[in-house]
């Protein structure tokens, strides 16, 4: 692993080198309450990187919430949507459970039959990580999305006078080479720092949740009453869907022009526990009550999405929970299934 050391007085003119390569997003408040938000740097000052989540997560640039697929004519055929796909971009502070994330919509979107849009936008995309310190809703440790060794081009750790750089790319490389007067070598004592503050992040996770053997007992626990009491509490409003990183559902339409000779193809964020998802042709709904909804996203998350892929399909981010307009806690609920919680 190749290594360097950037001086923490000189964060911000690397920020500034890094908008002369291409777009640079980072997370930056929003709102009155508190909020952060990924979003386009126009003054590296504006950069936070001490933040816990965001609202959204990336997956708003690789999926974005309306993405136009092609525009269709009776004259011309269909022409495919290229808007943006090119578009050079860096997305700083990125988190390991968002990295994370990111390397699970991969599995989806790019195997298999590829998805050519989310693939440009992914190729022209460089990621540069940053450590997090966790609160009481994160449990990333315990799904394996604490850490990444992989998926970033860079990844930076806060130490006391500046930030442990882990270089994961030759395009990592390059960024560090382009303004390498910003940087030092490693040293062992910045190793030794190092090691101290991954393992006191490591001890500071105060939320846990039991993952061993859980596709199983959740295949158990399939006609559970606890799907149906806990139906009751969800709004069925889907926003745990949309703040989700790994939550990657949509609906396609398409949407003719007045002319009646023409129109376009976009696809949109869609949830498996909005009401009519499951409706199919002739009316039936495979899913009509709410706890039936609910128990099919929690089931996607952490038992088919695993027996599929080997990895759990959450990342611990603890989004769900804290956007819940409800209050409803995953976490509480699979200890419920497991039993650690009597109902």
């Amino acid at each position: 692993m190749q290594t360097a050391f950037l001086f923490r007085e000189k964060l911000g003119q690397f920020l500034a080198g890094l908008r002369r390569v291409g777009t640079l997003l980072a997370p930056q408040r929003r709102g009155k309450e508190g909020h952060h938000a990924f979003s386009e740097v126009e003054d590296p000052q504006e950069v936070v990187l001490d933040y816990t989540r965001t609202l959204l997560p990336l997956k708003k640039y690789f999926l974005p919430p309306q993405d136009l697929l092609f525009r269709f004519s009776v004259a011309e055929g269909y022409q495919m949507a290229a808007e943006g796909l090119a578009e050079k971009r860096i997305v700083f502070g990125v988190h390991s459970c968002d990295l994370r994330a990111l390397q699970n919509l991969d599995l989806v979107f790019l195997g298999g039959y590829p998805d050519p849009y989310y693939a440009a936008r992914r190729e022209n995309t460089l990621l540069i990580g940053v450590s997090c310190t966790p609160d009481e809703l994160c449990f990333c440790a315990s799904v394996g999305a604490d850490s990444v060794t992989e998926g970033y081009d860079l990844f930076l750790t806060e130490l006391e006078d500046g930030y442990f750089v882990e270089i994961g790319s030759s395009a990592g490389n390059d960024l560090v080479q382009e303004q390498k007067e910003l940087f030092r070598e490693v040293t062992d004592e910045d190793v030794a720092a190092f090691k101290r503050r991954f393992k006191a992040r490591h001890q500071s996770f105060r939320r846990h949740l039991e993952t061993s053997g859980l596709p199983r007992i959740m295949s158990l626990e399939h006609a559970s009453s606890i799907w149906a009491s806990r139906g009751e509490e969800c709004l069925g409003c889907g926003g745990c869907s949309m703040v989700c990183p790994t939550c990657y559902c949509f609906s396609v339409a398409e949407v003719p022009n007045l002319d009646g000779q023409s129109g376009v193809r976009y696809r949109q964020w869609d949830s498996c526990l909005f009401k009519d998802y499951s409706v199919v042709a002739g009316g039936h709904n495979f899913r009509p009550q709410r706890g039936e909804r609910l128990r099919q996203r929690i089931f996607h998350k952490h038992k088919d999405f695993p027996e599929r892929y080997g990895r759990s399909g959450c990342v611990g981010c603890g989004r769900c929970i804290a956007f819940c307009p409800a209050g409803l806690d995953v976490t509480e609920i699979i200890r419920q299934l497991r039993g650690e919680i009597i109902a």
